[in-house]
């Protein structure tokens, strides 16, 4: 049985530009001979060979199978489907185990048939046993996603199927966090995209390791009537690196490659679900072309298209004998309307507090925000501060796309707007709040009589002033105090942090009774209020 090693480098990057037609398209499948000898065998891709070829294969074979809980038919269908949902080729991940395993004889290995282990995972060479999984079905999960970890540098917990198998990546304590945070940042990752780069270290020690899997493979597909080439594969395989908004479209970034042909791989680029244009795979990629080594070097694409905005979705065409033109990713972009963010918005006593970004897609330069109070327009923002965080996540439009303003004298129903600049049909809302306006606001609580006289207690504040409400106390309709309110109301304070807890009044104003009234004395914009009338 060949040993385990476990290790990430990551695979792709360079770009430059492709040539397209734009227009409504059909996918087309020309039928051309593969070519005969292809010697890379990607890991991840769909499968070749279906459960059936899978199972007559191995009964052909006459080996007992010593696996506990399933027959050899209902294995290989967990192979092909736990494969198929991660995009590890689990027809060959099959062969693996047959290497692994002995034909799932497990004859003179320290993996017993009750594990569950079919890759002869954690059986180091200096271990004297290997992983037990909980049942065969996560058995060759792990197994599928532990190849997915050495294919697959941008392979994450988040964009697994399922959660990483707790028994293999957090032994002993099975905690699903510790899973994730171990499955992200294995140590190999990426380091093997093709089964000929398995062994010396990447999944085995042994050299000849990779050369053993795709012999078995390769038997697997000539006794089905397939020829070995089909070892790299009958569908093209690829990657989608990036689909990314800019002013003048979409740029859409990768590669693709057809097993049966060296030369460029057309793909289709479709929007909302219609074809929208096509374009092939010609760009120079020698990182690709290293890690395949029967194909050319030029299968990357790099193109920017005239799209405004939808769901984005990209297809390798299949050129050879495969019978899928699989989607290499789907993105959904911005459309042409404004991206816009009201983060904050209050009232301060120098005025109204507003804070967020926008930006329109179809330009790089900022655009507006305008600001309505009590369905008037009272400003016309440009968002032109700096955003590092807004330019981070809006990769070619720069930072400067932030408003942060303060209007003097602004208050009531106050709502913005981002203002639409080319293709659009809104200039969307960004969020309304009811603020404090210009006029005071206050409350006369108590007005109790006393010997002395008349005990009135409140409080107020004027929206456009950071100092102490003047407050004007009359009684059967003559003005007989005015007074500071300034003294110690906590709860005032909590509702209105901006302006603090200083807003209190508390006096005896020297009057035998009647109907007495307070009212709150208006600084700067706006006037006069009525706080609150008591009889006494």
């Amino acid at each position: 049985m060949v040993r385990m090693r476990k290790s990430p480098t990551l695979l792709l990057a360079l770009v430059l530009a492709a040539v397209l037609t734009v227009g409504s398209i059909a996918i087309e499948r020309p039928t051309e001979a593969r070519a005969a000898a292809l010697v890379t065998v990607p890991v991840m891709g769909p499968n070749v060979l279906t459960t059936d070829q899978v199972t007559a294969w191995f009964n052909s074979r006459g080996r007992p199978f010593n696996v506990p809980g399933v027959n050899v038919r209902q294995l290989a269908e967990m192979f092909l489907y736990e494969g198929a949902v991660e995009n590890v080729r689990g027809d060959l991940a099959f062969a693996q185990s047959i290497v692994e395993t002995g034909y799932f004889g497990f004859v003179g290995s320290i993996v017993s048939p009750s594990n569950w282990n079919f890759a002869g995972m954690g059986a180091c060479d200096s271990c004297n046993s290997g992983r037990q999984f909980p049942s065969p079905e996560i058995g060759v999960r792990a197994q599928i996603q532990d190849l997915r970890n050495y294919a697959d540098a941008g392979s994450r917990a988040t964009n697994l199927h399922f959660p990483p198998v707790p028994e293999w990546y957090a032994w002993p304590t099975l905690n699903p966090a510790t899973a994730n945070y171990n499955f992200d940042h294995f140590f190999r990752k990426g380091l093997a995209p093709t089964w000929n780069q398995m062994g010396n270290g990447n999944h085995a020690t042994s050299p000849s390791y990779g050369p053993a899997v795709i012999s078995v493979y390769q038997s697997m597909l000539t006794f089905n009537g397939l020829p070995a080439a089909s070892a790299a594969g009958a569908d093209p395989i690829g990657n989608l690196e990036m689909i990314r908004r800019l002013p003048d479209g979409v740029r859409i970034k990768g590669w693709t490659i057809d097993p049966s042909s060296p030369g460029p791989t057309p793909i289709d680029v479709y929007v909302n679900g219609v074809g929208f244009a096509r374009s092939t795979a010609n760009v120079d990629r020698p990182d690709v072309s290293a890690a395949f080594t029967f194909a050319g070097p030029k299968h990357g694409f790099d193109t920017v298209l005239p799209i405004r905005g939808g769901t984005v979705c990209v297809y390798a065409i299949n050129i050879g004998a495969g019978s899928r033109n699989p989607a290499l990713g789907c993105r959904t972009v911005n459309g042409p309307d404004p991206q816009a963010s009201l983060e904050s918005i209050s009232r301060q006593p120098d005025g109204l507090h507003l804070h967020g970004w926008a930006l329109d897609p179809d330009f790089f330069a900022p655009t507006f925000v305008d600001v309505y109070a009590n369905g008037v327009g009272v400003a016309h923002l440009t968002a032109n501060g700096s955003r590092p965080d807004v330019g981070a996540v809006y990769d070619g439009y720069g930072p400067m796309h932030g408003f942060d303003a303060v209007l003097p004298g602004v208050g009531g129903n106050v709502c913005v707007f981002a203002e639409n600049l080319g293709p659009g049909s809104q200039n969307p809302l960004l969020g309304c709040r009811t603020v404090l306006g210009t006029n005071p606001v206050g409350s006369l609580d108590v007005a109790t009589h006393q010997p002395e006289g008349v005990h009135v207690s409140g409080w107020a504040l004027d929206p456009d002033s950071s100092g102490p409400a003047t407050v004007d106390i009359y009684a059967n309709g003559v003005g007989m105090a005015r007074i500071t309110a300034s003294g110690n109301r906590p709860d005032v304070g909590n509702a209105y942090p901006a302006y603090g807890s200083a807003r209190g009044f508390d006096v005896v104003v020297p009057v035998a009774g009647g109907t007495l009234c307070a009212y709150g004395v208006n600084v700067g914009a706006g006037s006069n209020v009525l706080l609150g009338c008591r009889n006494v």
